[in-house]
């Protein structure tokens, strides 16, 4: 073999990995479908014709479910209604931190409130339901979720193109 067919074959292994690496998809996570971090979410549902009543708050997506979750409801002065906030801090199934957790699973996440209201959070991928036994009230909805604090990733061809380069860039130094 002549020296440049030995530098080629010498380059595929490095080709290679970086055509996988290209080809490869985004992880996700299996809690509603969205990688882990941390994010703004907003819920918005109407409440018969007096109006529109909106939640926000913040949650924290691990490996494969909730971590951690901050939301309240103000109802205003227009609804006959205590203002609603559920919190977990660590949000494993059955802990009080302060709110109790009743579901995390992959796309259900059910969490209930600790004061006398009971109020209740249902989030599904679809939508939410929040409902008070007590009060014999249900809200349902709908809830987006934004990155908190986004991090750009170069793309993937990105990535192939300046490994490409830097590969072709140390063959041509190695052939003057």
């Amino acid at each position: 073999m002549n020296r440049a067919a030995t530098r080629t074959w010498r380059l595929l292994p490095a080709v290679g990995l970086l055509l996988g690496a290209a080809m490869t998809t985004d992880a996700r996570a299996d809690a509603f479908g969205l990688p882990p971090g941390n994010y703004a979410i907003t819920f918005d549902f109407d409440f018969d014709s007096d109006g529109s009543i909106e939640g926000s708050g913040y949650f924290t997506i691990g490996p494969d479910q909730i971590t951690a979750f901050d939301v309240s409801f103000p109802f205003g002065v227009n609804f006959p209604y205590p203002d609603v906030s559920l919190q977990c801090t660590v949000c494993d199934t059955l802990t009080f931190t302060p709110d109790v957790v009743l579901q995390n699973i992959a796309l259900q996440f059910v969490i209930q409130d600790a004061t006398p209201e009971a109020f209740t959070l249902g989030m599904l991928s679809s939508g939410f339901l929040l409902h008070s036994i007590d009060r014999d009230i249900e809200f349902f909805g709908v809830w987006a979720a934004t990155p908190a604090n986004p991090v750009a990733e170069p793309g993937s061809m990105a990535l192939l193109l300046s490994g490409l380069g830097a590969a072709g860039w140390g063959w041509r130094r190695r052939t003057l």
